[in-house]
C-alpha cells in the first residue's frame, strides 16, 4: 500500500487535468462521439429500471393516448432507448432535443468534476 499522498496529483495537477479535459470536450467531433457513449450509458439505465424501448410506430399509438408524450409510464415504454443512429427521427417526431441532452449531459462533466474534492493518480 502506498503511503498517502505518494502517486497523487498536486491541486496544480488536478486544475491542469480539468483544463485538458476542458478542452477536448471543446472538439465537437468527440463531443458527439462521447454524447453517444452517454445515450448508451442512459439506455442500460432504463432498462435497469424495466424500462423498454419502442417503436416508432409504439410511441405514436400511445402519445396518442398520453397528451403526446414519448413516455408510457404504466407500460414502462420509452421511444428514446433506441439506438444512437435511430435517435433523430425520434426526436424530430416528438419534437425533443435528445441529442442536445446528451450533449449538455457530457457539457457538465467538468463541472461536477471541478466541483467535487478530486485528485488525478498516475498509473
Amino acid at each position: 500500500m502506498l503511503p498517502r499522498g505518494a502517486g497523487q496529483s498536486t491541486p496544480e495537477e488536478a486544475a491542469e487535468a480539468l483544463e485538458k479535459l476542458k478542452q477536448m470536450l471543446n472538439d465537437e467531433d468527440r463531443l458527439y462521439e462521447l454524447a453517444e457513449a452517454e445515450h448508451y450509458r442512459w439506455n442500460a439505465f432504463q432498462r435497469s429500471e424495466g424500462y423498454r424501448g419502442a417503436t416508432l410506430e409504439q410511441a405514436e399509438t400511445y402519445a396518442a393516448q398520453t397528451k403526446g408524450s414519448h413516455i408510457y409510464r404504466r407500460a414502462k415504454l420509452h421511444a428514446a432507448i433506441c439506438d444512437w443512429e435511430a435517435l433523430p427521427q425520434i426526436a424530430e417526431r416528438f419534437d425533443k432535443k435528445m441529442i442536445e441532452y446528451d450533449m449538455a449531459m457530457i457539457r457538465r462533466i467538468p463541472d461536477i468534476i471541478g466541483g467535487a474534492d478530486f485528485i488525478v493518480k498516475r498509473i
